[in-house]
């Protein structure tokens, strides 16, 4: 049984093999009504991803028991590059008629310095939304967050060089700051 800082027991195993989990809220809420953990799954080595929905104890819409558990949600992904870096991005939209997330996945590879932006849709799916080509390779670390008017810190550990990014709902994105 995994437990972990997900606030959730997974009593059945997430298949192996993945070399990436990443946590974020994929799920159309409707899909997932206790409002649990979402994992984006990556096996670098096969270029693969998929999504899973981690469930809490309840019921389903049809009244079937809901015990903790996880399920896939869509089908795979394959991706021609070998992505070193994913990062879930998180970005509110304000829109008519209702505000809500656009679900941003950031895949970087370091090897290329290629960059692709995709959307979630909640239901397994992904969008592409923006191609970035020509990228610094040496990026070690992208971390989404709030970080005053940019949302994405870029370091480069052995050059000791950082960039904050701003990048919006189409996948766009705008250089901050930036300090060696």
């Amino acid at each position: 049984m995994l437990n972990s800082e997900l606030g959730v027991c997974i009593t059945q195993k997430i298949p192996r093999g993945w070399t990436d989990i990443l946590k974020g809220s994929f799920a159309d809420p409707q899909f997932d009504p206790q409002g649990a953990t979402d994992l984006f799954c990556y096996n670098h080595n096969t270029g693969t991803g998929a999504f899973f929905v981690t469930a809490k104890n309840g019921q389903f819409d049809d009244g079937t028991p809901l015990l903790d558990r996880q399920s896939k949600v869509g089908g795979n992904h394959r991706f021609i590059s070998r992505w070193t870096h994913i990062v879930f991005i998180p970005i509110l939209a304000i829109a008519f008629p209702a505000p809500h997330i656009n679900k941003l996945l950031l895949f970087y590879d370091a090897a290329s310095g290629l960059a692709e932006v995709y959307e979630a849709d909640g239901c397994g799916n992904i969008n592409l939304k923006k191609q970035h080509r020509g990228w610094r390779t040496s990026w070690t670390h992208i971390i989404a967050g709030q970080f005053g008017r940019s949302n994405l810190l870029f370091y480069d550990s052995p050059n000791s060089v950082g960039e904050f990014y701003y990048i919006n709902g189409s996948g766009e994105i705008q250089l901050i700051e930036s300090w060696s």
